[in-house]
């Protein structure tokens, strides 16, 4: 569950009670485990707020291995003493800067730009809006009522097996964005120019995204 107060709780290291496995007493936690997730896609939510997402620290790691080039002696490689040594040298220096900058990370660009990337990718709206190239209008064409942008993006949902947010949800992130906004006497109406047709990404000949995979530190 990444949608509600405990998980953000849970990961700024705050106090919370829990218990044992199959332990009926329950205990006040205080030292709280750092909290590591490798995923492939990062999990929806229905958190729209600032405070969820600046719990974040993000790593891309855009390395992806066609089934071609898979190794299937990869492990016991990465087993031998003098990769073991490298992986461990490498682990080092990181911490040692880490320690020169007084336990404080620096967030590169690229951590920025993947929090900026999870945000705009983290539920139905926002992906409809990325998607579909929405930008603030400034045509009187441009202009729809919410009911009317809700109807566009209810079918959105429909096409693509979304699960759709409110009104109320979907007025959030247009506001959060700063589409132009009027009250009339016929509801709210924005100012929202769009594509018609989603924006795919770019495919190479096998199949794959096309990106560069930087080389490993060893």
């Amino acid at each position: 569950a990444f949608s509600n107060g405990k998980f953000k709780q849970f990961v700024s290291g705050a106090e919370f009670i829990g218990r044992s496995p199959y332990a009926k007493i329950m205990t006040r936690v205080t030292k709280v485990p750092i909290m590591l997730c490798c995923a492939n896609r990062i999990p929806n939510t229905t958190d729209d707020s600032d405070g969820y997402y600046r719990r974040f620290l993000i790593i891309n790691c855009p390395n992806k291995v066609a089934a071609r080039d898979v190794d299937p002696q990869l492990e016991s490689k990465l087993q031998s003493d003098d990769v073991r040594s490298a992986i461990f040298n490498w682990m080092y220096e990181g911490r040692k800067e880490l320690m020169k900058n007084g336990c404080k990370i620096v967030m590169s660009q690229s951590v920025l730009d993947m929090k900026d990337e999870m945000k705009a990718d983290s539920n139905s709206a926002r992906r409809w809006i990325r998607e579909f190239g929405m930008k603030p209008g400034y045509r009187q064409g441009d202009w729809k009522s919410l009911k009317e942008w809700m109807n566009i993006y209810q079918q959105y949902c429909k096409d693509y097996g979304e699960a759709a947010k409110t009104a109320k949800g979907v007025g959030k992130v247009f506001d959060d964005l700063g589409f132009p906004k009027k009250r009339t006497g016929s509801g709210t109406w924005y100012c929202i120019a769009y594509d018609e047709e989603p924006v795919s990404e770019e495919l190479n000949d096998d199949g794959d995204l096309d990106m560069d995979v930087p080389e490993l530190p060893f």
